[in-house]
């Protein structure tokens, strides 16, 4: 399988993006923390889907679901195992920092089952995207299996499925008590799907000859959301926020096609650490963010960029830490805690 560098650069830019928004801590409504929220998540579940379809190697209704090597032990070994391993190691520390968190936990086991199963509630905030991504993989894969089994030769439209799941995007608002975030992944779903379609279709090689007006366009475009959500009435806001997060999307990837045309590397050294970073830069960030404020005072540029540099590189080096040592038993451990099996990726 060739390496997909363009999926490389938007999987680099979303984290960077993701751990740059969990940096202002001392100045969480910016305009800056609005852009980005605008479509970083979605951009995510993009890239899931179309993932999805560019690693199958073979047509994807003929994967194994079920069993100990199926598709869906290996996503729940992939999301759900570090999902739950690392929040349930750092459920007891967080609880002896409840003076010093923004977001305190109970210390009972009610309060362990709630932040398991109400993913947002989950004591490192940003891990909902973790069980959320899992079941859209689940239903995505029983969808395409039931399609196949049910209309053999005939096939469901695209415009169609992107249609119906337009309107369970717009009519399913995030609950942030949602069992499981079911509620999230239905309304995530749209996203995954158009990446899905996206890989299939081959879309962004029709945009790449584009790319030299589409990205300043769909930046300029995505300026207004730098003043934060908008208060339309239902349903024209659901509207406006599903095209500021496709919006996002298309500037992602034509600002990625013009990294790729023009030979930049500055990106190059974060490629494949990504979901290390992900996973792990909650614990520097919680640090420079939230403990170091109690014993220095500081700005918050200086907060926000400490916190940043910390989210990023100090995940970054442990990654590159495990992958020169892959025989080392700490970096065997880390490896299994993380929900990788090796360091040889898909992308």
């Amino acid at each position: 399988m060739t390496k997909n560098y363009l999926i490389y650069y938007m999987q680099t830019v979303g984290i960077i993006l993701v751990v740059l928004g969990h940096s202002f801590y001392q100045n969480m409504f910016n305009p800056l923390v609005h852009w980005i929220y605008g479509f970083h998540m979605p951009l995510f579940f993009f890239i899931s889907g179309y993932l999805l379809h560019y690693t199958a190697r073979r047509p994807l209704h003929q994967s194994v679901l079920w069993g100990w090597n199926g598709f869906v032990m290996k996503k729940a070994y992939r999301l759900l195992f570090p999902y739950l391993l690392i929040s349930s190691l750092f459920f007891i520390p967080k609880i002896w920092l409840n003076h010093l968190s923004a977001r305190p936990v109970e210390a009972s086991w009610q309060g362990y089952a709630e932040m398991l199963l109400h993913p947002y509630h989950n004591v490192i905030g940003s891990f909902w995207f973790l069980p959320t991504l899992f079941l859209i993989y689940v239903a995505a894969m029983t969808l395409i299996k039931f399609r196949h089994h049910l209309l053999r030769k005939y096939g469901i439209h695209p415009l169609l499925v992107l249609l119906s799941l337009t309107v369970i995007h717009l009519c399913t608002p995030i609950d942030k008590l949602s069992l499981l975030n079911l509620n999230g992944a239905a309304h995530y779903m749209l996203y995954f799907t158009i990446g899905y379609y996206f890989c299939r279709y081959a879309i962004e090689k029709r945009l790449e000859t584009h790319a030299w007006w589409i990205a300043p366009f769909t930046l300029l475009l995505s300026l207004p959301s730098c003043f934060g959500k908008t208060h339309f009435p239902y349903p024209l806001g659901g509207v406006c926020e599903g095209l500021i997060a496709f919006n996002g999307i298309l500037m992602t990837i034509s600002f990625g096609q013009l990294y790729l045309r023009h030979r930049f590397t500055f990106l190059h050294h974060l490629y494949g650490a990504t979901y290390t970073i992900y996973l792990l830069s909650f614990f520097p960030q919680f640090i420079a963010n939230q403990l170091l404020l109690h014993f220095v005072s500081l700005p918050w540029p200086a907060t926000t960029l400490l916190a940043f540099v910390a989210g990023v590189y100090i995940p970054y080096y442990i990654y590159r830490w495990m992958q020169c040592h892959p025989k080392n038993p700490l970096a065997q451990s880390l490896t299994f805690i993380t929900g990788q099996h090796s360091f040889q990726t898909k992308a």
